[in-house]
């Protein structure tokens, strides 16, 4: 028994011996990575346009110069937009191509964190916060979704531009590795506004090395860039398409307390510490927040500072923290309705530098088997509540996902007869009927068929019905004397159900009831109004593109004459 004792106190030692590895670290990297691919995929099936899809999706008009140049709730997203153009060429408007870049994209990011932490702290310690980061539930709208592209393409351009400044590195030479990185941070600039904070991120570290005169160039070529957009889009873009530019100048008076709750959302996030078991809404899962985020921010907070006060810190640890406080700051002067220093999109960048923020000041340490221990028992707890957020998130996106798909489909079929400033209203932002279908013209359709749409829940299939029924104009409204051929109807129960001919039927009930309407759904969804006793009533349904026949119930306790 003592010997099994030490056996199974020891095997998770012998465990993280072999992960002492960097080839054994690697394969479980690999490992994860493919199951987060795979998580990607399932979150995302069967879905398409999900909130600022909808705004990539209308806008997108090929390589057109303006079309890419357009921003995004104010960034710069030339990268993402050129991405969308080219995938809506080739393969139409199906998103599993995109969600495929995603996935593509979160696993470039896990790696080029692996690889920079390995480098400070030794493969085991790499691992931990790498495999927190890949499955960091807290931040699914980032991370496991096609909205989160911006994040993750503009963080891999990023941190493969500080990997290309690592030290050390002697091959390629420095002007080859100074040319990459100068690369790289266009892209990240031209994908999203994260590569604005990881450029002075580098200007920093540029600043803080030798022959920084020589190498300005560096930032100097991405921030002339964004720069030139900006002139462009002030100047030009904004005034006369009344773009709102995001940046609020009076938001400086808050980017202390933007920051310190910033720091808690990462904190509370990263720790698995933040979890709400009373959610005020039924928008919690955008919004992360956690009383122990504060606590554990501080700490963190004294640990840098106790480390910078040693002194001896890299310009590394400089640039990082440059970064990490441009980035904050950014979000601060942009704050707004969906911006706030808890929404869950922000964890997931600002996870990133913090990690490796904690990499560079750990720096040519390396844990103990026990630390390691500690650690992965740590990255273990944080996974739990951060897979659970996840399953919120993913519901919530599905759900939403699924019921706007099948509104677009509504207004396709009504693509004839729809009015183009007629809006859906899904919840979260707006679509409009002209704007869409312009779009669908150009770039195929994200909506579901009709025979995929028979195949949805029920309540999807009510939503579409409305929607219909409101785009088409379907009325019921007083007539005179039925002509026509007349059908004589009676029900069980007082209730009764027909099918409906198009344009326009007459119906007159013996006794007052009431009419409504359905079509792909199971049940009435779309009342219509009262029928008074023998007064005709004409039912007006335009024709659409569908084939699936309109089906009226009535509910009256009497006869009902229907006229075709």
């Amino acid at each position: 028994m003592a010997g099994a004792g030490v056996t199974l106190r020891s095997s998770p030692s012998r465990v993280i011996a072999r992960l002492e590895s960097a080839a054994a670290c690697w394969a479980v990297l690999a490992a994860a990575m493919a199951l987060y691919g795979a998580l990607v995929l399932w979150v995302g099936r069967e879905t398409t346009l999900f909130v600022d899809e909808a705004l990539l999706f209308e806008g997108s008009r090929g390589l057109d110069a303006e079309a890419l140049l357009t921003p995004l709730n104010g960034h710069l997203v030339l990268a993402v937009r050129g991405i969308y153009a080219t995938v809506f060429e080739l393969a139409g408007a199906s998103f599993v191509v995109l969600q495929l870049i995603q996935a593509l994209a979160g696993m470039v990011v896990a790696g080029l964190l692996f690889e920079l932490l390995r480098r400070r702290v030794g493969p085991p310690a790499a691992l931990a916060p790498t495999l927190l980061l890949l499955f960091l539930g807290s931040a699914w709208e980032a991370n496991f979704i096609v909205s989160g592209l911006t994040n993750t393409l503009s963080i891999a351009f990023g941190l493969g531009a500080l990997l290309a400044l690592e030290p050390g590195d002697e091959k390629p030479g420095q002007g080859a590795r100074d040319l990459w990185a100068c690369a790289l941070l266009v892209a990240s600039v031209s994908t999203w506004s994260f590569g604005i904070a990881v450029t002075a991120g580098v200007a920093a570290l540029v600043f803080l090395q030798p022959q920084r005169a020589r190498r300005l160039w560096i930032v100097a070529v991405p921030l002339a860039l964004y720069g030139a957009w900006r002139i462009w889009l002030h100047a030009g873009y904004a005034p006369e398409h009344g773009v709102d530019t995001q940046i609020e100048p009076l938001n400086a008076l808050l980017v202390p307390n933007f920051l310190a709750n910033e720091a808690a959302a990462v904190a509370g996030a990263v720790s698995g510490l933040n979890f709400d078991f009373n959610p005020g809404d039924v928008l919690a899962p955008f919004s992360t927040e956690s009383a122990y985020g504060a606590p554990l921010a501080i700490l963190a907070i004294l640990l840098l500072a106790l480390r910078l006060r040693r002194g001896g810190a890299r310009p590394q640890l400089w640039a990082l923290l440059v970064a990490l406080l441009a980035f904050w700051i950014a979000l601060a002067l942009t704050f707004g309705p969906g911006r706030s220093p808890t929404t869950v999109r922000y964890v997931y960048p600002g996870a990133v530098l913090v990690f490796l923020l904690a990499g560079e000041a750990a720096t040519g340490m390396r844990p103990s088997r026990t630390a390691l221990l500690a650690l992965f028992a740590a990255l273990t707890l944080a996974l739990g509540a951060n897979l659970y957020r996840l399953d919120q998130g993913a519901g919530f996106f599905r759900e939403y996902a699924t019921s706007l798909r099948a509104e677009l489909t509504a207004l396709e079929l009504a693509v004839e007869r729809v009015d183009p400033g007629f809006t859906i209203e899904p919840g979260l932002r707006s679509v409009r009927a002209g704007p869409y279908l312009d779009a669908v013209d150009r770039n195929g359709s994200p909506a579901f068929t009709p025979d995929e749409l028979l195949a949805q829940a029920d309540e999807i299939r009510t939503q579409a019905d409305a929607v219909l029924a409101s785009a088409l104009g379907v009325g019921l409204d007083p007539t005179g004397q039925p002509r026509g051929p007349c059908d004589m109807l009676s029900g069980r129960a007082g209730s009764l159900s027909f099918e409906v001919a198009s344009p326009v039927s007459v119906v007159r009930a013996q006794r007052d009831g009431t009419l409504a309407l359905r079509r792909f759904a199971d049940t009435a969804t779309v009342p219509l109004g009262e029928l008074e006793a023998d007064e005709p009533m004409s039912l007006d349904i335009p024709s659409d593109r569908s084939t699936q026949p309109w089906q009226a119930i009535v509910t009256s306790p009497g006869r009902v004459e229907v006229c075709r």
